[in-house]
């Protein structure tokens, strides 16, 4: 019986511990979204300030915004690029993305599978973003 109970708490915590990451993860899609936005509208001081409110997709947010400055030929924080780090793996779980969206279809299920667990090929293309980033 005792461990029947334990088993329902750790059943419990890992539930919430899920839904806060989701709900974390939520906050940081929206300040990701407005961070593209400033950057779209030139305003690199508020995409910067945007990107550092997010705590789980910094590195995600920051890329984005690297990317868009390098295709318009901005020039780039220095800081920005250290921002990036290739290897680095969203500190998430399946659970908690299934919290935080309604329906995950192949596509993004894919995408998902790469930020939990990043490909070679991604990790490659990232440390070619940073690279940029610092040349710009």
């Amino acid at each position: 019986m005792r461990w029947l109970i334990a088993l329902l708490i750790l059943m419990t915590a890992c539930t919430q511990y899920d839904e806060q990451l989701a709900q974390r993860y939520k906050l940081d899609l929206t300040y990701h979204d407005y961070a593209s936005k400033f950057i779209q509208r030139e305003d690199m001081q508020q995409a910067e300030n945007a990107c550092k409110r997010t705590v789980i997709a910094r590195n995600e947010c920051f890329m984005t915004i690297v990317q868009h400055a390098l295709a318009q030929e901005k020039e780039i924080p220095e800081r920005w690029c250290g921002e990036i780090h290739p290897e680095e793996k969203l500190a998430m779980t399946q659970d908690a993305f299934e919290e935080a969206y309604i329906e995950i279809d192949d596509t993004l299920q894919q995408e998902l599978d790469e930020q939990l667990d990043p490909s070679q090929q991604r990790i490659a293309t990232l440390q070619q973003i940073k690279e940029d980033c610092y040349a710009s």
